[in-house]
Parts: C-alpha cells; structure tokens; sequence
C-alpha cells in the first residue's frame, strides 16, 4: 500500500490491488485458525477505503470507476463496521456525482460514529428562557435593574471553548486515541461546510481539534 502512494498511474493501482489482496488473505487466515487480528481488520478498511479513493483521483471520467470505487468502499465498510472511513469516502463521491444531499446524510453518519455534538447544558437553557421572559415583559420604571456587564465575544468563545474541554477530558469515547485522525476529522468539518447551511457543528469539530493540538504543546512544554 505504501508503495502503491509512491508511484503513479497504472503502477499505483497495480502496488495498491496486490497490498489490498495480501491483506484479505491475512486477514481470511486468521478467521480460519479462530485469531481474528482486530487492528488487520482495520487495516484491510483502510486499505479498500485508500484504493476506491485512488481510483477516483487518477480517473478521468468518475463515471467510469464510481461503480468500482462504491463495490470498494461498501466492502471496506461490512469489513470494519465501526470505522467512519468507509461512509465519509462514500459521501465525497456522492458529492463529486452532484448528489449533495445523499452525501450530507452519509457524512452524519460516519461522524455519528465518532462526533457528539455540544448540547447547551441546563443551566444555559434556563438562562436563555429567563432573558426571554424579561424581554416580553413590562418593567416599571422603578423595577428597573442595573443590568449586567455585557459579555464580549472574545469571553463568550472562551466558555464555549472550556465548556466542551470539559466534556471532551470527561468522555472516554472522545479520547484522541479512540477518535479517527485528525486530518480526518479535520477534512470531515470541511465537508460540513460545503454540506451544511450551519457552520456550528464544524466550528465545534474546529474548537475540538483546536483544544487537542494546544493539550499536545502544553504536553511537550511540560515534558
């Protein structure tokens, strides 16, 4: 497979069909004598997974290896169920055949294997509700209170950022070690953005990986 990403053409396709064929034997091997290899599995995933989105880049006409690309990735993903690779590769080739909303819902779904959005705890609800009730109702003069220091944006960001380190260091399933890379999750809120009409929920993937890169220089300043 490596040699597969060194080369071009014909041979890249050639390197990366014999990479994908060594490991299903490897990982058929360890099936018939009962010591199924978790990360071979992955591995053969990722592999199908590299070699659809090879055929894709080199093609001249996607129609031409969308057909195979798709056979590919659907292999790569009965293959290892749980990796988000399989469905995200998918979303992108429905989005190059201009099928926009087929791949936005693909997209959810490999993120939902690995994301879980930031939800507004209840302490935010219930002060959303109240500045709502005191907007629609009619204050006598002599009820009028000092109102509170205004909240610049620059504060705002820093809650929302310490509120979802928070819940990122609290979750064991949102460890980096568990989680798909990071230019994979990164190239995942690039898709939100050509996808969604929102930006929230790839500003939070953003806010994430940003809070993950500064605990990696924290890490190394202190060591």
């Amino acid at each position: 497979m490596y040699l597969g990403q060194l080369l071009k053409g014909e041979q890249a396709l050639a390197a990366a069909h014999k990479g994908v064929e060594l490991l299903q034997q490897e990982v058929e091997h360890s099936k018939q004598t009962g010591d199924i290899s978790e990360p071979l599995i992955k591995q053969l995933a990722a592999a199908l997974c590299s070699l659809a989105e090879m055929k894709m880049s080199q093609a001249g006409n996607l129609s031409v290896v969308a057909a195979d690309a798709e056979a590919l990735l659907q292999q790569a993903q009965s293959t290892d169920p749980a990796s988000p690779e399989p469905l995200q590769a998918l979303a992108s080739l429905r989005y190059e055949q201009g099928l926009a909303e087929e791949a936005l819902q693909l997209l959810r779904q490999s993120m939902a294997l690995w994301f879980k959005p930031h939800k507004q705890s209840e302490d935010e609800n219930e002060e959303e509700e109240t500045e709502e009730a005191d907007n629609d109702a009619q204050v006598d003069a002599s009820e009028i209170k000092i109102p509170k220091k205004p909240v610049t944006m620059s504060e705002e960001m820093e809650l929302e950022n310490a509120q979802e380190e928070e819940e990122y260091q609290s979750n064991d399933e949102e460890k980096d070690d568990c989680m798909p890379s990071y230019e994979f999750r990164f190239e995942s809120a690039k898709m939100l953005l050509e996808l969604e009409d929102t930006t929230e929920t790839a500003i939070q993937v953003w806010s994430r990986l940003l809070c993950a890169a500064l605990r990696i220089i924290v890490n190394h300043l202190i060591v």
